[in-house]
């Protein structure tokens, strides 16, 4: 009897625009559709040049709705990894259209709330590795476009509403901006990213989460530079590929293993590793590809 080979680690990629959907849908090969029971339609396929499978949706907007899909992609797809993609306001001046932001945390504005917003937190494994995708002269796209680690703060549906309805979007920006002083960007679209913490957690037991944003508009200023939206989208796809590729997935023993402090076995990239070598006078690397030299 053939053998069948282990199906790949999942990531669940969910976008609120079908520009952005359709931008990660096109680097995907032998993509098939998945349609969830509750009628979620993901579109599954293998990310070249990656160990990963790739499950993509498009949420639409409204945060109600994306909490609910974020709970279905958690649950039904089982994905290692949720990253979110789409746009975003630069929330500093140094933030420029064009520019990538990976959320270390996102902030829950509320306008009603005197006290600071919660944050949740990012994966700091995921974070790590986009640090290092993405680090100046890695070649991760061809503009090399800035790339900003930092707080993002989230918009309720009901803010995003009455801004619509007063036609003073600004304005509820600058309130989150005033809440949150450490966040870089501003998002209108984006409070069901930040997970219920039950559905997001460390190795193997839950899901780890990442949100890549590209930024769109000025939030400080309406006078924004001509934007070509199809090259932030490209952009901003490249830097979530860069850091999938960089990614090295769970184990299966860590994911199976019942302890919250299970982790992934050490791996490592081409080097030469000096680990546990005594230097005598003229020193020797040994070459690991890809495993733990101690084994």
């Amino acid at each position: 009897m053939t053998r069948m080979a282990d199906p790949k680690p999942t990531v669940a990629v969910l976008t609120a625009h079908p520009r952005w959907y359709a931008a990660v849908r096109k680097r995907l090969t032998d993509v098939r559709r998945r349609e969830h029971p509750s009628g979620t339609r993901f579109d599954t396929g293998a990310l070249p040049e990656t160990p990963w499978e790739v499950a993509v949706a498009d949420m639409g907007t409204g945060n109600d709705k994306a909490g609910e899909i974020v709970g279905q992609a958690a649950a039904w797809l089982r994905p290692q990894v949720l990253m979110f993609l789409g746009s975003a306001g630069a929330g500093r001046f140094y933030v420029q259209v064009g520019d990538v932001v990976l959320a270390t945390k996102v902030y829950l504005y509320d306008p009603q709330a005197s006290a600071a917003p919660r944050p949740y937190p990012a994966s700091h494994r995921l974070e790590q590795a986009a640090r290092m995708a993405l680090r100046e002269g890695s070649g991760w796209c061809e503009t090399e476009a800035a790339v900003h680690f930092g707080p993002l703060v989230a918009l309720p549906d009901d803010a995003v509403d009455e801004a619509r309805r007063t036609d003073d979007r600004q304005a509820v920006e600058h309130g989150a901006l005033r809440k949150c002083p450490d966040a870089v960007a501003v998002e209108l679209r984006s409070m069901g990213i930040a997970c219920d913490p039950r559905l997001t957690g460390s190795f193997g037991h839950q899901p780890e989460v990442l949100t890549v944003r590209g930024i769109t508009f000025c939030a400080l200023d309406r006078k924004s530079p001509d934007l070509i939206f199809e090259q932030v989208i490209e952009t901003t796809v490249a830097a979530a590929v860069a850091v999938l590729a960089e990614l090295v997935p769970w184990s299966a023993e860590a994911a199976s293993a019942g302890s919250a402090d299970a982790v992934p076995p050490v791996q490592y990239r081409d080097h030469i590793d000096y680990r546990y070598s005594t230097f005598e006078g003229s020193n020797v690397g040994k070459q690991v590809n890809g495993e733990d030299s101690r084994r």
